[in-house]
């Protein structure tokens, strides 16, 4: 099979001897249409978790992080929305660093060591030229907008946001 021969179609001889009988899906995978691979990312930080994923458009997972923090919120018997707005702001950056070295070492074969290494723990740096990389690879940007606690989501969209502003 070459890289835009679907390998749902085939063909197979009737039982009437030499024509054939063809199954065709019709195009409805990338791999039958020649379609390039797309990827979305998804945020979100609806309540108390955080959440970040790259997924590709023949329904494969490529990534995904997630930061709960249900020890900040255990002591006081429910989700406190300004601590969780507060541990989203800490974890979300960390999680996209994390996402995007994968996805740009995994998908790409891209040596994020040596970017790693280029910016000396200096994680703003870093995190700008990983997002830089990799939101030229994105086709789209996903967030959680609702339901959900305001000042939490407030900060995934917020995310979302300057990512699509600074992206190509």
């Amino acid at each position: 099979l070459n890289a835009l021969q679907c390998r749902r179609c085939y063909r197979r001889k009737n039982s009437y001897g030499g024509s054939t009988a063809i199954y065709s899906c019709r195009g409805r995978y990338s791999t039958h249409t020649g379609e390039r691979l797309r990827y979305v990312l998804g945020i979100e930080t609806s309540c108390d978790e955080t959440g970040v994923a790259i997924v590709r458009n023949d329904k494969k997972i490529i990534t995904q992080k997630l930061a709960t923090q249900f020890h900040v919120h255990s002591g006081y018997g429910g989700i406190v929305p300004t601590l969780a707005r507060r541990e989203h702001i800490t974890s979300l950056p960390i999680l996209m660093k994390e996402t995007f070295i994968e996805f740009l070492s995994n998908e790409f074969n891209m040596d994020t060591n040596s970017i790693i290494s280029k910016n000396d723990g200096n994680d703003t740096k870093l995190l700008n030229e990983l997002e830089q990389l990799a939101t030229q690879k994105l086709d789209a940007i996903a967030v959680t907008s609702g339901p959900g606690l305001t000042p939490c989501l407030s900060i995934g969209l917020d995310y979302a946001k300057s990512l699509s502003l600074t992206s190509s």
